[in-house]
């Protein structure tokens, strides 16, 4: 997934960039490593990569926290969906201190909440949620307001369902 998203930004002439790396793995992740590698073989140029690089090992830790705070990433604009039998919840802690608003979808699989249900959710730990059923709509409304960034985060399902609207809507014209 991550190889044919750099591939696709390497394609299109992505450079004159900052570039923070966010890896994640329980032991021994290469993830940044391959990446920057990735990038700096590519025919990007002016690429700059921050000093940090975040790498998470299951839940946030110490450490982890630290490194996204070096990172700067606040105020962020969420598009957001879960599966049922995930705990929620707790995701939901750790990662609102980084984002102004969330935008709840619904995620293409069965065992989805749906984006009104999972908004109960968000608001507890969100004070700006929008409900935004479709998974391409959230991304593009995500994409038209966000003013810090977006991050799109919760499930496999919702990344890949928003990955192409995403391209699409950031491929140069």
């Amino acid at each position: 997934f991550m190889k044919e998203f750099i591939h696709h930004l390497t394609e299109r002439d992505f450079q004159n960039r900052t570039v923070g790396l966010i890896e994640n793995g329980s032991w021994a992740p290469m993830a940044a490593k391959v990446m920057k590698g990735m990038l700096d073989k590519s025919k990007s140029k002016n690429l700059t990569y921050t000093d940090t690089t975040v790498t998470l090992r299951s839940a946030l830790d110490q450490n982890s926290r630290a490194a996204l705070e070096a990172l700067g990433l606040r105020g962020l604009t969420a598009v957001v969906g879960m599966l049922r039998d995930k705990d929620c919840l707790p995701v939901l802690r750790q990662i609102a201190p980084y984002c102004r608003r969330m935008i709840v979808t619904t995620v293409p699989n069965p065992r989805s909440y749906t984006a009104g249900e999972f908004a109960a959710l968000a608001r507890q730990v969100c004070g700006d949620v929008t409900v935004c059923p479709d998974c391409g709509e959230a991304a593009r409304l995500a994409l038209q307001t966000a003013e810090a960034g977006v991050l799109v985060f919760g499930s496999l399902y919702l990344a890949s369902a928003v990955r192409p609207v995403l391209l699409e809507l950031l491929a140069p014209q």
